[in-house]
């Protein structure tokens, strides 16, 4: 019986996943202009290994502030050479927060 029970209960969170980055790449496309394919693949490449439980666990806002910011900081690599960035989202600031670290 607990065993079923986990299987439920993760494919009520894979549920949940899915539902949440259908509305996150909803979201993330609206000011995507002529890259909202881009923005769509991009946004389901960064939630593709990311733990049903993990985006259970976490703020909408949190998830969809960390895609799009990542998006935006990603715009501006140039070819070969690495870029990393490492902040406290703040609200006022970044248009969004989350209460912990953010890497890019």
């Amino acid at each position: 019986m607990s065993n079923n029970l986990g299987i439920l209960m993760s494919n009520n969170n894979d549920s949940k996943k899915q539902k949440l980055v259908d509305q996150i790449v909803r979201t993330t496309r609206r000011g995507a202009g002529k890259r909202t394919g881009d923005v769509e693949r991009f946004t389901r490449l960064f939630f593709a290994n990311v733990s049903p439980l993990d985006c259970a666990e976490t703020e909408d806002d949190c998830l969809r502030g960390a895609v799009s910011s990542l998006w935006q900081f990603a715009q501006n690599r140039k070819p070969g050479a690495a870029k990393i960035c490492v902040f406290n989202p703040d609200q006022k600031k970044d248009g969004w927060s989350c209460g912990r670290r953010n890497r890019q």
